[in-house]
Order: C-alpha cells, then sequence, then structure tokens
C-alpha cells in the first residue's frame, strides 16, 4: 500500500515543483512520510540533485554561485513554515522585533548536529565537553542544556502558539466528553508534592 501511494511516480514530480517554487514549503511529512529529523538534510539533498539536473536558476544573478536556489531552499523550512501557521510577526527569520532563535552548525554537520541552539537570545542547548576539564576540547562532547536550559530561564524565552479562537471557545467546558474535572493545582517542590484540589500526588525521584 505505501509503495502505491508514495511510489516514485507520485513523489518524482514533487522535485521539479519544489524547485519552481510552486511548492513553497517543506516538512516533515511532506517526503511521503514523517522523518522529522531529516527535514534539513533532506531539503538540501533536493536542492543539490535539481542543480545536478536543472542547472542554474535564470534569476541568479551570480557568474558562479547558485544564490536564488539556496533562498528559495530555506525559505521552505522558516519563514514560508512561519506563514503557514500565521507567526512570522514572531519566528521564521532573523529580524528585529522577532524571538532571537538561532541555531548554529558546523559544516561538515549541517542539519545533524547543531554546535549551539540560541533560544531568545541565550545559549540554550550547546556541544559541550566534560565541565571539569580544562580545556574546552576534552572529551566526550555532547549536546547538553545550558544558561537557557535550565530553571525558570526555559519558559522565559519560549512561546507557546495558538489560534485566537481558543481564547473565545472555552475547550474545557464545551468539546469535553466525561472529563471535565477541572482541579486547582498547586506545586511544592521541597517537598516534591503536586496538590490537585486537596489530592495530593508525590513526585518520585
Amino acid at each position: 500500500m505505501l509503495k502505491a501511494v508514495f511510489g516514485h511516480k507520485q513523489l518524482r514530480p514533487e522535485d521539479i515543483l519544489h524547485d519552481l517554487g510552486a511548492i513553497s514549503m517543506l516538512g516533515s511529512d511532506s517526503q511521503g512520510m514523517g522523518r522529522i529529523n531529516e527535514v534539513i538534510t533532506r531539503t538540501w539533498q533536493l536542492a543539490s540533485k535539481m542543480k545536478d539536473q536543472r542547472g542554474r536558476l535564470s534569476t541568479e544573478k551570480t557568474k558562479k554561485g547558485d544564490n536564488e536556489r539556496i533562498k528559495r531552499y530555506i525559505a521552505k523550512y522558516t519563514i514560508n513554515a512561519a506563514k503557514s501557521f500565521g507567526i512570522e510577526k514572531h519566528v521564521g527569520s532573523l529580524e528585529k522585533g522577532k524571538m532571537a532563535d538561532v541555531v548554529l552548525w558546523k559544516p561538515g554537520f549541517f542539519g545533524i548536529k547543531p554546535e549551539i541552539v540560541v533560544k531568545g537570545g541565550f545559549i540554550a542547548y550547546g556541544a559541550m565537553g566534560d565541565s571539569a576539564a580544562s580545556l574546552m576540547t576534552c572529551e566526550p562532547v555532547q549536546m547538553r542544556p545550558q544558561w537557557g536550559g535550565f530553571g525558570e530561564a526555559k519558559k522565559a524565552i519560549s512561546a507557546c502558539f495558538v489560534h485566537p479562537l481558543r481564547l473565545k471557545i472555552i475547550c474545557r467546558t464545551s468539546l469535553i466528553f466525561l472529563n471535565l474535572y477541572y482541579p486547582q493545582v498547586a506545586r511544592d517542590n521541597l517537598k516534591r508534592v503536586i496538590c490537585y484540589t486537596m489530592i495530593f500526588a508525590r513526585i518520585s525521584v
């Protein structure tokens, strides 16, 4: 069944349409089946394949470069994706007034293993060696949370986007079936206890 639905005959035309700009976005489920960790690598593999097959774009202004194609493909999973969700005023590009979310890569690991993840202008995650070492090159080097990945900083530099209608529709009381209990929640981190309207739940460590 999968072969019939996602066969080469169905997917092959997508390559050309992407290169022409007829398909404006790429996502984790736009390549036949979901591959959330391969969006970036597959995007640039497709761009490279199209350059080999179709040559440079007619709109290219440089003598040897392929800048117009690069801009077209990077827009597919950044600003165009943000526009489709209506959040382009906040994310999707590096502009004044937007959330300062940036991922930096070493060229050899582009799209696979980031070097630094910046959230809201703070380093949230980064490739870091042993914290007790005297040199930054000490191994093992792993992706670890940093300043923006601890405590209250995580909430301060993050955002959850919801549709404006969510503010008008009270989902808990109008759409939920047989699960309408709405407790008051209180948390005591020192005692490791969460209280749900006088019902206590102990947090296991």
